[in-house]
């Protein structure tokens, strides 16, 4: 399963930690990620703001699921 993690805080960071180390997730990627989480997983820039630029570019990207962490 692929999954885009969308925020930049702690949250995230604890919610890309425990998906990275899943067997269920294939591809984990975060927006805008920050700090702890760029060493274990890519980022791109999104803007969070526009939900349809974040749900088209998910859909390109194959993206299963989306998770919002933190304040977005």
């Amino acid at each position: 399963m692929k999954i885009l993690l969308l925020g930049d805080d702690g949250r995230a960071h604890a919610l890309a930690w425990k998906l990275f180390n899943s067997p269920l997730v294939s591809g984990l990627t975060c927006a805008p990620g920050k700090g702890g989480t760029g060493a274990l997983v890519p980022s791109t820039e999104l803007a969070l703001a526009d939900a349809a630029a974040v749900a088209r570019w998910a859909f390109d990207e194959g993206i299963d699921v989306i998770v919002p962490a933190g304040t977005i």
